[in-house]
């Protein structure tokens, strides 16, 4: 096997390699390197080279590493159009490539998409459902009707159709069924004797209550769901006038009050669209199962199997290897035979001028996900062995802990039960000199041995009193999460600050569902029951007293707050004292979710369903509270890929539930995986007196002790590598003692020696931000058919500006803006009301201005949308984007898109709204930003809806109009 020098200018780079890269040799570097140079040989474009690997967070950070070593390496024009192209980049997980050939070459493969869960075929099937699939006794005509009402459209409902179900369904039947049971307890006589006489001591509420009063004479359940249950909102003791004198009899004196308690939580969950939403779910399920099954509906695991039937059809394979040059698999030591078999058809050609499969077969630790070393080992033999490489230097470790770790593994030891051989090992060199404080005598390796149950106070002990400069580089590789909460424990007792690295999905936590469930309350303040649980639940904190004495809409002045200004101002106002760390990290995916996609109701609903859905390995995850200096607990798997100056292999004395020959092959990958994350010093817990557990089988380091020495004097071999490599051995007895750990030093103050100036304090600020506290219009009813309001309107009537703007004078076409807003609108909230919008834009276009041209005259040459702008005003900075920038008939001009809902557009009440908004203030900073970068402009401000427009002339008391 060839040494491979991704630098060296005599390295071959085209053609087929097998690239084994053991820990630390540099991988990653590689493949950014390889990139560079197949780009820089004027072979191939960007687009024409394919980079795969195995997880999400894995291609972001070769997007990333990639895209840095491309900006380091100069001004060649191959790389600077890379550069510019690099959003079209092909780096993708397994699952994203099949996916996206799939969907790109569906012709050729002759079957849908297995990622399109929402082929024509299962359109066609949701609509049919929603029509003549809903039976009475599922479903009553009037919950229907709040189903889409809450939806905002058949199109929505549809989408909603593809999420998971989240609780019990109740069909109508059994709904009316408990109901009435819950009426006969206290079935009243004379009802409407008794309303005549109470109802005068009630405010006015909407609806037909004289019939919903006898809907309550007579148990009619379906009445109730028909007017929402406005009887009980107006038997309420809140709507109750002040000044109301009680009857002196009364035929049901305590009716009113217990159908509120007995008979309105059944309307209200009947009427609630989620619960609705769960009950068509349940029925609609099955229907998609069998529709997939018969159309070639492919799930996340299926998705494999339909690109392998695909990659044998010959139009669509060669549609593939026509598109890519250059293939560069990584983690190649994670495939399994269907990938491989895909990879093999589709590149394993002379079509493809150069083919990496780049892994480490040492580190091949997933085999419970279907990972398969075998299959590593039959594609390294479809291989010439002229064109097989490897990487020899570790740029990890010191030099020291590379030595001590080739002796260790130099010795066949990574066994391959099925091929009953070993997986070689190769030593590595040192690539870098790294200096060590460690002056306790203890080596790169320190094997210790001492019973399990001491490991922990003994991890404690030696963090305590090795020399540092932070808590954040030491490491503690455990087994699984109960010895991470033991160590954890420990390290807590003394004093330690530690950090356990968790698998648990941000969805699954409790933080998740009490968010997902206040948001809820606040789409439905009328919901005094869903309102009670959360105020109960962890984020309200209310004694069962105080919920129980909680009455009305508590959460509607919140409602109000979130949709005039947003998920930030919400939850400040909500959280006065500010959130715990578990619920800032639900607002956090909020918050990102909120910039790209504005909020709606519907929208944040749908991104809590896809949280929800994702696939373990690519979800979110749960991060503990992380404070500034900490010692990192994980576990072997989680640890992979990373490094830090000391480790500590605790897990590896840990017993393992019994397995097969494969299995414990695998736990000595697990080991050689633990045993190079270290950078400076490695501890080994060694076995000492291990007692057989019932059901389990060796630790890891068992195994590998077998393997230093066959008849169990594994110490021996140890004191020999100790005697030519830095390798200590320490044995341990008596309990270990523990004090609180020492602080770390802290460096001693600077003299000073110049005085500072006063402290000016600065900031750096958006205009939404400065304008936070300006007034708003009133919410106002809008008129029947418009466009919903809200930050989810706003952020899409942009989006589509800015594409008509910045793709080649596409605003001046009334069919490209057809297209655009077809395409933005696909799957949108918003679908329903494509037409209006998209009368909206055109009208916006056609608008005459005061100027005397509109939008469509402007020069395809001289705009430019979404203009970056940094405006100083000492010691303060405002950021921001101009929406657009364009100049006619040698004049300049800004044009910023408003979608405020105004009652006229008259000149006056547009004057209003810009004061109102501060768009005079906002308009100034624009104009002066622009003027000090030699653009004297003028300002539009578009209000779309109208639509009118009105031009600004900015001026130092913040303009005139």
């Amino acid at each position: 096997m060839q040494r491979f020098d991704c630098l060296a200018e005599e390295t071959e780079i085209f053609g087929p390699h097998f690239l084994e890269a053991s820990a630390g040799t540099g991988k990653t570097f590689a493949i950014e390197q390889v990139v560079a140079r197949l780009l820089l040989s004027g072979e191939m474009v960007l687009e024409q080279i394919l980079v795969v690997t195995f997880t999400k967070a894995a291609t972001r950070e070769l997007k990333l590493r990639i895209h840095s070593n491309l900006e380091r390496l100069g001004d060649s024009r191959a790389i600077q159009e890379a550069l510019a192209l690099f959003d079209q980049c092909q780096i993708f997980t397994i699952h994203g490539f099949c996916a996206r050939m799939l969907a790109e070459f569906g012709l050729e493969a002759n079957i849908m998409p297995a990622s399109d869960s929402s082929g024509a075929q299962l359109d066609a099937g949701m609509y049919d459902f929603l029509e003549s699939g809903l039976t009475a006794d599922l479903l009553h005509p009037a919950q229907l009707n709040l189903l889409l009402r809450w939806a905002g459209s058949m199109e929505e409902l549809v989408h909603l159709l593809k999420t998971k179900i989240s609780q019990e369904a109740i069909p109508f039947r059994e709904r009316q069924a408990a109901f009435r049971k819950a009426w006969e307890q206290i079935a009243p006589k004379n009802l409407h004797e008794d309303w005549q006489a109470i109802q005068g001591n009630y405010k006015k509420v909407k609806g037909d209550l004289e019939g919903q009063i006898e809907a309550l004479a007579t148990g009619d359940f379906a009445k109730l769901i028909e007017e929402k249950g406005s009887i009980f909102q107006f038997l309420a003791s809140d709507n109750k006038k002040v000044r109301a004198k009680d009857p002196l009899f009364l035929h049901n004196p305590t009716f009113f009050d217990r159908s509120r308690e007995i008979l309105w939580p059944h309307v209200q969950s009947a009427i609630d669209p989620k619960q609705i939403l769960n009950t068509v779910l349940s029925s609609w399920k099955p229907i998609e199962r069998k529709i997939l099954l018969e159309t070639g509906g492919f799930s996340h695991d299926e998705l494999l199997y339909a690109m392998q039937r695909a990659v044998a059809i010959e139009s669509f394979r060669s549609k593939i290897q026509q598109k890519y040059r250059a293939v560069l698999i990584d983690e190649f030591q994670d495939t399994d035979p269907v990938q491989w078999d895909i990879f093999a058809k589709l590149f394993l050609t002379p079509q493809c001028k150069a083919l990496y499969m780049i892994g480490d077969p040492k580190q091949s630790i997933y085999r419970f996900r279907s990972a398969d070393l075998y299959t590593y080992l039959r594609a390294k033999d479809a291989i010439d062995p002229d064109r097989h490489f490897h990487l020899d230097t570790n740029f990890r470790s010191s030099k020291e802990l590379i030595s001590a770790l080739n002796h260790l593994f130099d010795r066949p030891w990574l066994h391959l039960p099925r091929e009953k051989t070993t997986l070689p090992y190769i030593p590595v060199r040192a690539g870098r000199e790294i200096q060590t404080s460690f002056q306790d005598g203890k080596g790169a390796v320190h094997c210790v041995l001492l019973p399990k149950d001491d490991l922990y106070a003994y991890v404690a002990s030696e963090l305590m009193s090795l020399p540092k400069t932070g808590w954040r580089d030491f490491a503690v590789l455990v087994k699984d999460r109960y010895e991470a909460a033991e160590m954890e424990r420990v390290l807590t007792s003394v004093g330690i600050p530690s950090r356990s690295q968790s698998h648990e999905r941000l969805s699954d936590t409790l933080a998740f569902e009490a968010v997902w469930e206040l948001l809820q309350a606040v789409a439905s303040p009328n919901d005094l029951g869903l309102a009670r649980r959360v105020l109960a639940g962890p984020l309200g904190g209310l004694s069962a007293e105080e919920v129980k004495a909680v009455e009305g809409a508590p959460f509607q002045p919140y409602r109000t707050i979130l949709e005039e200004k947003g998920l930030a101002y919400f939850f400040q106002a909500f959280f006065k004292e500010g959130p715990t760390p578990d619920v800032s990290q639900v607002l956090e995916a909020l918050f990102d979710w909120e910039m790209k996609m504005g909020f709606s109701f519907q929208g944040v609903f749908r991104f809590f369903q896809t949280l929800v859905q994702q696939d373990p390995d690519e979800a979110v995850l749960y991060r503990k509270e992380e404070g500034e200096d900490e010692v990192q607990i994980m576990t072997v798997h989680k640890s992979k890929g990373l490094e830090f100056e000391v480790v500590f292999a605790l897990g590896l004395a840990s017993k393992t539930p019994a397995g097969d020959e494969e299995v414990e092959a695998e736990k000595l990958r697990q080991l050689y995986v633990a045993m190079t994350r270290a950078k400076q010093r490695l501890y080994v817990p060694m076995p000492l007196n291990a007692k057989d557990v019932p059901g389990k089988t060796d630790a890891p380091i068992e195994l590998f002790c077998k393997s230093l020495s066959a008849d169990g004097k594994w110490k021996e071999e140890l004191e020999r590598i100790g005697s030519i490599a830095s390798l200590t051995i320490e044995e341990v007895k008596g309990p270990i003692p523990l004090r609180s750990a020492p602080l770390l030093e802290e460096a001693p103050a600077a003299e000073e020696i110049l005085p500072l100036p006063p402290f000016q304090p600065s900031y750096l600020l958006s205009f939404t931000a400065l304008a936070k506290n300006s007034d708003v219009e009133p919410l106002e009813p809008l008129p029947e058919g418009d466009v919903p309001r809200g930050a989810e309107t706003g952020v899409l009537i942009h989006r589509i500006f800015e594409r008509l703007f910045s793709e080649t004078a596409l605003w001046k076409l009334p069919a490209a803006v057809t297209r655009i807003v077809k395409e933005e609108l696909a799957g949108h909230a918003l679908a329903f009301w494509e037409t209006k919008i998209e009368q909206m834009i055109q009208a916006s276009l056609d608008l005459k201005l005061s100027f005397g041209f509109c939008l469509r005259d402007l020069d395809a040459k001289a705009v430019r949308a979404e203009v970056e702008f940094l405006f100083e005003a000492n010691p303060h900075f405002l950021k921001g984007f101009i929406d657009l920038v364009f100049r006619h008939d040698g004049q300049y001009y800004f044009i910023d898109w408003k979608t405020n809902w105004l009652t006229n557009y008259e000149s006056e009440t547009l004057r209003e709204a810009m004061m109102g908004h501060r768009y005079d203030l906002q308009a100034s900073i624009y104009a002066e930003a622009l003027r000090k970068s030699g653009l004297p402009a003028r300002a539009i401000y578009l209000f779309v809806r109208g639509p009118e427009a009105l031009c600004f002339e900015p001026t130092e008391g913040h303009g005139r109009v």
